[in-house]
């Protein structure tokens, strides 16, 4: 439990912070170019501190475990989905992809 601790959210059961840091750190790495190749995605929530502060942080917690869930369905097994703290969330998808893929994507 406590290396799940350290290296998973615990109100999204995500990836954290320092778990995301570590697989970015770890393609980038690589010995060969193409599989260092991935595409990062950042992303956070307009007005997320007016959903805490009008409804209360439980539908705040809410909220984020539901873009979490929406997040890892979206990635699917092709990449690795983070949250940073907050409401800021990071997506590592590796190896080399197609700009029109990543934009539907995003």
């Amino acid at each position: 439990q406590v290396s799940r601790l350290a290296h998973y959210d615990s109100l999204t059961g995500l990836a954290n912070r320092v778990q995301m840091s570590q697989a970015l750190e770890q393609i980038l790495a690589a010995p060969s170019g193409r599989e260092r190749e991935c595409a990062v995605l950042m992303l956070d929530l307009d007005r997320f501190k007016q959903v805490n502060d009008t409804l209360g942080h439980p539908a705040g917690d809410a909220l984020l475990r539901q873009v979490a869930q929406r997040l890892e369905r979206t990635i699917g097994t092709g990449g690795r989905c983070g949250r940073l703290g907050g409401d800021e969330f990071k997506v590592i998808i590796p190896g080399h992809q197609d700009r029109k893929m990543l934009g539907q994507l995003a």
